[in-house]
């Protein structure tokens, strides 16, 4: 994060990687996939960031550029941004939220994958 309060999205994440990273570790993945000329995506960046840290050790968080992840896109059916992506700790996709969406309703979300995956609930 820059001292003007924004940053670039992590435009060469691997999404397979992560999955992979979490898959190891037990942890479900958060991805929202948007752009730097979206608006919403830009109101999410905050968010993410916060979260990240927050959730650091519990769930892997992502911010990637749809620009850069055209595959993900294209499986997912994404034709709108932000859309938020949601996999469990086994790197299986759960749900897709399509537009803006705020801290509480991620960690809504979380919970949710949470309360489904017993390898969380140690």
């Amino acid at each position: 994060m820059n001292n003007r309060g924004s940053y670039t999205p992590q435009v060469k994440e691997n999404i397979a990687q992560q999955l992979s990273v979490a898959l190891k570790k037990n942890l479900p993945v958060i991805a929202k996939l948007g752009a730097d000329w979206c608006p919403p995506c830009r109101e999410m960046k905050p968010i993410l960031q916060e979260l990240k840290i927050e959730l650091n050790g519990k769930a892997i968080v992502l911010d990637l550029d749809i620009d850069q992840n055209k595959d993900l896109a294209k499986k997912h059916k994404i034709n709108a941004i932000p859309t938020t992506l949601f996999y469990n700790s086994k790197g299986e996709f759960k749900k897709k939220i399509i537009g803006f969406i705020d801290k509480k309703q991620i960690l809504r979300e979380l919970d949710n994958l949470q309360s489904k995956d017993p390898l969380l609930n140690n």
